[in-house]
């Protein structure tokens, strides 16, 4: 446990605050390292299951204009727009190994807006390039913390791809009562 000393403070809503995520701040390297112990038994876990079947899940994404292009002062806007996808995956590293990886992508789509109302679009049908991939674990605190958050849904993924359901037993002509 870390043995940072939460402040006294004068603000009853800065008090609460401090109560509320105090434990958050004063536990912080305590939960990156759980959060990369789940991160690697995970990986482990899939690993050994010999599931090698993709499965990808969006952990955030931003939109922005293409570089000097805005809307105008009415926000009447016609052209490009860059969404910067944030994902975990199930999928294979560099050297075929199966792995927990990250991916951040971004895909060109189209925007037009009216007045802040958007018209046509956003619509992310054009290209899309890939802006790094890397093993979740060797991503920065940052991106583990939130990450992690998604892990859950990643874990659902995979095992939805292999779900079994056996079939019903197949009904012949004694089966039936006549």
């Amino acid at each position: 446990m870390s043995q940072t000393n939460r402040p006294e403070v004068s603000d009853p809503q800065l008090q609460a605050t401090l109560d509320r995520v105090g434990p958050y701040i004063e536990n912080y390297n305590e939960n990156l390292d759980l959060i990369s112990k789940d991160i690697k038994s995970i990986e482990q876990y899939l690993s050994t299951s010999g599931i090698r079947q993709r499965a990808l899940i969006e952990v955030e994404h931003t939109d922005s204009f293409p570089e000097g292009e805005t809307p105008d002062e009415l926000d009447n806007y016609s052209g490009d727009l860059y969404r910067t996808e944030e994902c975990i995956e199930w999928a294979p590293d560099k050297a075929d190994r199966w792995r927990l990886m990250y991916v951040r992508n971004r895909r060109c789509g189209f925007l037009e807006l009216c007045e802040r109302i958007a018209i046509v679009g956003p619509s992310f049908n054009g290209p899309s390039d890939e802006l790094e991939r890397k093993p979740l674990i060797e991503t920065s605190a940052a991106t583990r913390l939130k990450a992690h958050k998604k892990l859950s849904v990643l874990v659902e993924a995979v095992g939805k791809l292999v779900e079994f359901q056996p079939m019903a037993e197949t009904i012949t002509d004694d089966d039936i009562p006549f």
